[in-house]
């Protein structure tokens, strides 16, 4: 992005890294002012949040005994929390 003195757009251009680095938005020197700030906070749980089905992780546990598939300890980890929702969803 060129450089710019004023830069309107929506919450989550801002606040979601993906789409500033996508658009080339560099906030060094950048002075933010939000319009209706009593939103930022909904906007900002929703640029960091995921939702997902439960067919969803129903899908990832096929992975995680998966005996072929190698995963890092931090992607093993994360396939079991997933399976240990699973279990606490289906009683």
């Amino acid at each position: 992005m060129n450089k710019v003195d004023i830069l309107l757009c929506p919450y989550n251009y801002v606040l979601d890294p993906d789409i500033r680095k996508s658009i080339g938005l560099d906030l060094n020197d950048a002075i933010i002012v939000f319009d209706e700030a009593h939103n930022v906070e909904t906007a900002s749980e929703d640029a960091c949040s995921v939702k997902v089905s439960v067919d969803e992780l129903k899908f990832t546990h096929k992975f995680k005994n998966n005996k072929k598939k190698k995963f890092d300890s931090n992607k093993r980890n994360l396939l079991t929390f997933i399976h240990k929702l699973l279990e606490i969803k289906e009683g």
